[in-house]
């Protein structure tokens, strides 16, 4: 379908289609999401939408795991909606995710087991993204890889609530 311009309205600008926004202008939602990892903030719009076609948005009913601990680490996940508690060894909620917030990428970044159990406090959605496209990433952005590599070598007071 192609809107025809009427004598009533004028045509809309080059680029630009009558109630059609040009992609450049709106970024997609989910892109916006991954800006908000610290360490994807300054990544190009075309390599994150890259992450986004790559993964799945998937919804856990309250109380379905995400991950267990001691499984290995298949991706990293991004709260959309919901909200989802990190669980210890013993049982106790460490912390609870919610909306903008990521987790399971330490231990994915390391290519190690899950120290800790996801499990959904209400039902969620959350963006899961696959391993090979965040490698893929790193090794198309050496500094962004070379940033990962000192945060994950560093301590950090949040590594052992992430999962």
């Amino acid at each position: 379908y192609r809107p025809v311009p009427s004598a009533q309205s004028p045509a809309p600008p080059a680029g630009r289609r009558r109630g059609c926004a040009v992609a450049e202008e709106i970024p997609h939602r989910l892109v916006r999401v991954l800006r908000g990892v610290p360490d994807l903030a300054g990544i190009d719009d075309d390599s994150l939408l890259g992450l986004v076609g790559a993964s799945a948005n998937l919804v856990w009913e309250e109380g379905s795991e995400v991950f267990a601990v001691d499984t290995p680490a298949k991706a990293m996940y991004l709260v959309l909606s919901g909200a989802i508690d990190i669980i210890d060894r013993d049982g106790s909620v460490v912390r609870t995710a919610g909306p903008g917030e990521y987790i399971g990428e330490r231990a994915l970044a390391r290519d190690d087991l899950h120290s800790k159990t996801a499990r959904a406090k209400v039902r969620s959605e959350l963006m899961v993204v696959p391993k090979a496209p965040l490698v893929d990433l790193l090794a198309a952005h050496p500094a962004l890889a070379e940033q990962v590599r000192a945060r994950l070598a560093a301590p950090s007071p949040r590594e052992t609530d992430r999962g």
